[in-house]
Parts: structure tokens; sequence; C-alpha cells
């Protein structure tokens, strides 16, 4: 961000005061794929209210994205199923790899 401002988006919801005390000028955004179902929920202290415009957008976008997965024109990444290995252990040993930059292109997915 610059003294002059800029925009702040998050996926889990913090004080806006937290925001301002940093950077007054700093918009904050919150985005949540819950308001997609069109109806009030609470996380913590913060209220959503329903949005039927996201819910709209929700049944246009999952008929878009279901077409495009059909066609073969998006793909998704391939799965790396334990590659770090099995377990929890499995999982450090891959999340290690994620912070090192080892992995790309591929969803890690582990047996637990």
């Amino acid at each position: 961000m610059s003294s002059s401002g800029g925009v702040y988006s998050t996926l889990l919801p913090i004080a806006v005061s937290t925001v301002r005390e940093l950077n007054p000028k700093v918009l904050m955004k919150l985005t949540s794929a819950y308001t997609v179902f069109g109806e009030y929920f609470k996380v913590g202290s913060y209220d959503f209210p329903a949005k039927p415009e996201d819910l709209e957008f929700g049944k246009m976008f999952w008929e878009l994205s279901r077409c495009l997965l059909e066609e073969g024109k998006v793909k998704v990444h391939r799965v790396a199923l334990d590659k770090y290995g099995t377990g929890f252990q499995g999982v450090m040993k891959g999340m290690d790899a994620l912070r090192r930059g080892e992995v790309s292109g591929e969803k890690l997915v582990f047996t637990v």
C-alpha cells in the first residue's frame, strides 16, 4: 500500500479499525464465496446480508464453468496423490515444498 491508499482485499474478516490504524486511506474489501448462496450468514462478529444478485451470479457462473470444463476449454490441475507421503507427516512435507516454491501445476492430495 502507498501513502495515497490502495485496496486491501481479504478472505478472512478482520477489523476495519486494524486496517485504518495502519493506513486510513486504504479501502478494505472482503471476499466470501458463501454469498453465492444468497442467504444471510454470520462469521464471528461479522454479519453478511443475503445477496440475491450473488445467487444469480453463482447460477450463471456454475453453468458457464460446467460447460467450459465439459468442452475441455478449462482444465483442472493434475492430482498429485501422496507425493510427499501419507498422513499428516506427508501434509507437512507438502506444505514445506509449497513454501520453497517446489510445487507448480498440481494439486497436492493426501491420504489421512
